[in-house]
């Protein structure tokens, strides 16, 4: 097995300058691990992959994504290690009491061509 869940944790997204070089299906995270320790992830959305963010579609999506992780007032991340993920993390990523921010994206961004394709 390739991907195995490991731990659940609270989080919140990094300043947006932090952001600039990403996509909208992988974020830096600062990870509270408990007991007043934090880590600053780079995460990468388990199951999803959107375009680029040198595209007009990529640009949509993360601007989407960007506006749901920002607004919300705690994010729960569930992490999987993934060896084909290189230097990242894989994760979930939910707002609390919500769906996660994967079905929200392929919810609106599904028709565009090259984003909200759920890899499997």
């Amino acid at each position: 097995m390739l991907i195995v869940p490991v731990y659940i944790y609270r989080a919140t997204m990094l300043s947006r300058d932090k952001q600039l070089l990403m996509d909208a299906d992988t974020f830096w995270m600062d990870v509270d691990l408990g007991l007043r320790v934090h880590a600053y992830w780079k995460i990468r959305m388990r199951n999803y992959s959107c375009p680029e963010r040198t595209t007009a579609e990529g640009v949509l999506a993360r601007e989407y994504a960007h506006n749901i992780l920002y607004a919300a007032k705690a994010l729960i991340v569930q992490t999987y290690r993934d060896r084909l993920s290189y230097d990242r993390w894989v994760e979930d990523i939910c707002r609390a009491r919500a769906s996660t921010l994967r079905r929200l994206l392929v919810g609106r961004y599904g028709p565009i061509p090259g984003c909200g394709r759920i890899l499997h």
